[in-house]
């Protein structure tokens, strides 16, 4: 019977640290909707990355041919985003250290908006127009 409580709790311990370190690898992820009001074509979204290893996830639907300007502004120099379309696909720059593009959409649906810190936290301010 000892076996078997010494076996339960070397269990409970080697999956709870394992559980604990994936999540520390993957670090927090909020996701929200952007939600134009009606008759406007922009919108001002604010937040807070507590360290590289957050990311703030933002959605909002488009058609093709519009044209979008996503912009974030922050004390930190290394706050940017990454921007991609209904196919997961990269949009403008590749680099991580986006922090403003403009340009026309090529397809209707739903796109992201991945809001990052390279290095540091700090809090951000994320510009979507749509056009």
């Amino acid at each position: 019977m000892k076996r078997r409580s010494t076996f339960a709790i070397l269990a409970f311990i080697v999956t709870t640290l394992f559980a604990t370190n994936a999540g520390a690898q993957h670090g927090y992820r909020l996701e929200k909707q952007i939600n134009f009001a009606a008759g406007q074509s922009s919108a001002v979204v604010k937040g807070r990355i507590a360290d590289e290893q957050e990311t703030h996830e933002y959605k909002f639907k488009a058609r093709e041919g519009q044209r979008v300007e996503v912009r974030v502004t922050s004390r930190n120099t290394d706050m940017s985003f990454i921007l991609t379309d209904a196919g997961d696909e990269r949009i403008g720059d590749a680099a991580l250290k986006t922090r403003n593009w403009e340009g026309e959409l090529t397809a209707t649906g739903e796109y992201r908006i991945l809001v990052h810190a390279l290095s540091g936290k700090g809090r951000y301010a994320l510009f979507v127009t749509i056009k």
